[in-house]
């Protein structure tokens, strides 16, 4: 931090001022986040073990490798948040602090549910304590009415209590009250020890380590369990406690530790958004992650653990290669004509006309499905009865199969794609421009400059941010090209990547291994395709936002 000091000599001058030193009591959270961490590091090893081998750590008597490997999918996301809440609580961050107890609790409580205890004993305490709960709940919820006395919310909760106690007896076989039993026996006697040993010993650390002790012996007693599952129990179970008793840095959270209320209304907007990231992109990418370690024939819908033959198949593959070369050359194409026709009708619209209507017009063959749009082609570069040649015929040349010449079909499908996501694009661009402030135009204008020169000095500097962006989605969507490539080139009987594999994308590679050759027996080598698509696109991005920089703007 720095504090400003003004001298007669020297107006302004930064003073160096210390931040505080930590507390006994932030430095309690640094250790609750160092345990974090650890079970963070722990689940996610566990996570890769039974995704790429559960024979290793799992009785596949018990489930199939199948199972095994899906719960391991759901472990990746437990520890990233944990490593998550780890970080944020080494900061001595308020959100670290809140993390650590909620995301540890949701382990602890998920690890409870699954190592229940078996026999009668626990059966019957879930009966009577959930019961109990039922009581109490109606006590705390009548007691904050004001109308109604305390000692009147106190008998309609023991009322409420001996009516659920009654009820629950008649549903008392149910497996619900074994498991129930064993988590709230669970929590009485680990936050029992805990009170005992803070009045006893006075000291909140011991008595964190104490209520620890108690969650792992009891583990020990009544759940079938491994050791490593009761030392991670344990240590979630200390981390927890240390968060709970800690304070993280007040002038941490002043500056931006915690979640400000616009954050927190923002998030619950965010959350339906975040989810379905994780379900259904998240999720499922690490799934095929491990699928491509498998032998994984898809209507078996269970993989055998294979290692990286996978990858050694794709990679001594020349259909392989061949794909990132007609990718590669589609890129090129499709990305150079798309930026450079999009620059120019953002520049037109914005120096000419803002006019809604040509905006509405740009954006028609953007909105069409990617399925029509390569049809939509089909018809119309058809060697026989395609407009385009036609049109060409008027000119004295001669009939071209666009998607059937192997010189041809790669720029034809450029172009398609292209005459789909100009518009779009430009838009983009137009939107990007109108940050720019008017005065830099007019004040070039009386210099004298002229409109490229205004282009090249003041509205491309100043749009790169925004091109930036263009350029890494355009560049992604350009890899990913799929459907048009299916529609257009293997419509009316086609074969999708004819002439001669000419137009076999890296997505119709991934798509024939996993599903086509062998009737779907081969998908772990499409999984295998696939991931070394999402790493190469990975990296290509890193390093086009960093040679753009991206994150700089000359606007500031």
């Amino acid at each position: 931090m720095a504090r400003r000091v003004t001298t007669l000599e020297d107006p302004i001058v930064e003073e160096k001022v210390p931040e505080p030193a930590p507390t006994d009591s932030a430095q309690t959270l640094v250790i609750a986040g160092l345990m974090a961490a650890f079970t963070g590091v722990v689940t996610l090893v566990m996570a890769a073990l039974l995704i790429w081998s559960p024979e290793s750590v799992a009785d596949l008597e018990i489930r199939t490798e199948n199972q095994y490997s899906g719960f391991g999918t759901m472990l990746v996301l437990f520890g990233a948040l944990q490593l998550f809440a780890a970080y944020q609580a080494i900061k001595r961050r308020p959100l670290g602090r809140s993390l650590v107890m909620g995301i540890g609790a949701l382990i602890v409580a998920l690890a409870t549910f699954g190592l229940s205890g078996e026999g009668e004993a626990y059966r019957w305490a879930g009966v009577v304590l959930v019961a109990v709960a039922v009581g109490a709940a109606t006590f705390v919820s009548w007691r904050n009415r004001d109308d109604i006395s305390e000692q009147t919310a106190g008998i309609i909760g023991l009322v409420v209590g001996l009516v659920a106690l009654v009820f629950f007896l008649f549903f008392s076989e149910s497996r619900f009250f074994q498991v129930m039993g064993f988590v709230l026996l669970a929590a009485v006697v680990v936050a029992g020890v805990y009170v005992a040993a803070e009045r006893a010993l006075d000291d909140p650390r011991l008595a964190v380590a104490a209520g620890a002790a108690a969650l792992v012996v009891y583990f020990l007693i009544g759940a079938d369990a491994t050791w490593s599952q009761f030392i991670g129990v344990g240590i979630a179970g200390l981390a927890i406690g240390l968060a709970y008793i800690a304070e993280p840095e007040e002038h941490l959270a002043r500056s931006g530790g915690g979640l400000t209320e616009g954050w927190r209304v923002a998030f619950w907007f965010l959350l339906p958004t975040i989810l379905g990231f994780v379900l259904f992109f998240f999720l499922p990418t690490i799934r095929a992650i491990g699928i491509s370690f498998q032998d994984f024939p898809l209507l078996e819908n269970e993989g055998t653990w294979i290692g990286w033959d996978n990858y050694r198949e794709v990679l001594g593959d020349d259909l392989f290669y061949n794909a990132i070369w007609v990718t590669f050359k589609y890129v090129v194409i499709n990305i150079g004509t798309q930026t450079v026709l999009a620059l120019a009708i953002a520049v037109m619209m914005d120096r000419l006309t803002k006019s809604v209507f040509v905006r509405s017009i740009l954006l028609l063959p953007w909105l069409l499905p990617n399925i029509m749009v390569g049809l939509l082609w089909l018809f119309m570069l058809d060697p026989r009865n395609g407009i385009i040649n036609e049109w060409l015929g008027y000119f004295g040349i001669d009939s071209i199969g666009f998607l059937s010449n192997e010189d041809w079909a790669i720029p034809a499908l450029s172009f398609i794609n292209t005459w789909k996501f100009t518009g779009y694009t430009a838009l983009l661009l137009f939107a990007g421009m109108q940050t720019v402030p008017s005065n830099l135009y007019e004040a070039a204008a009386l210099d004298g400059a002229s409109e490229w020169k205004m282009f090249t000095t003041i509205t491309m500097p100043l749009l790169r941010p925004v091109l930036a962006l263009v350029l890494v989605i355009s560049l992604i969507g350009s890899f990913q090209v799929f459907d048009v490539v299916q529609a257009a080139a293997g419509g009316l009987q086609g074969n999708p990547g004819d002439p001669l594999d000419e137009t076999r994308v890296l997505y119709l590679y991934i798509y024939d291994k996993a599903f086509v050759d062998g009737f779907g027996r081969r998908a772990g080598e499409g999984a295998a395709a696939a991931t070394l698509l999402m790493l190469g696109l990975l990296v290509i991005t890193v390093v086009q936002l960093r040679l753009s920089r991206a994150g700089e703007s000359d606007l500031a």
